[in-house]
């Protein structure tokens, strides 16, 4: 899997064209051929900054898309920014989820009294 990670300073003036044209933009490359998924945000301390991240199935296809007219607008875009963007391509070997949160809770200790608990099927019987 490919991660990457786009973050764009926009010019004040022009920030709700540039969020609604990614916005926009990313619904389409959502639909390209090895999109995984694709996220927009906004930083709640800087609304001048946006991330964009994406998640491909493979670099190949990622080069795939970096043809496309949908790349092409993205890459329009930045006539309205401060700078050119700041962008970083990560490789990911290995993945893992809920499972591996789970396994690591699932240690047993022992409480004050001597009984044995089981922290993660105690946190769960909270929710």
């Amino acid at each position: 899997m490919i991660i990457v990670r786009f973050k764009m300073q926009v010019i004040s003036k022009n920030r709700n064209e540039v969020l609604n044209a990614v916005k926009s933009i990313s619904q389409e490359i959502k639909e390209e051929d090895g999109c995984m998924d694709i996220f927009v945000f906004q930083n709640q301390n800087d609304e001048d900054e946006l991330i964009m991240i994406e998640a491909w199935k493979s670099r190949a296809l990622l080069k795939k898309h970096w043809k496309t007219l949908n790349f092409s607008a993205l890459l329009g875009a930045q006539k309205l920014l401060i700078q050119p963007p700041d962008v970083e391509i990560y490789s990911v070997a290995k993945t893992q989820g809920l499972e591996e949160i789970e396994k690591t809770r699932i240690e047993k200790k022992e409480n004050k009294f001597g009984k044995v608990i089981n922290i993660y099927e105690d946190y769960k019987s909270f929710l």
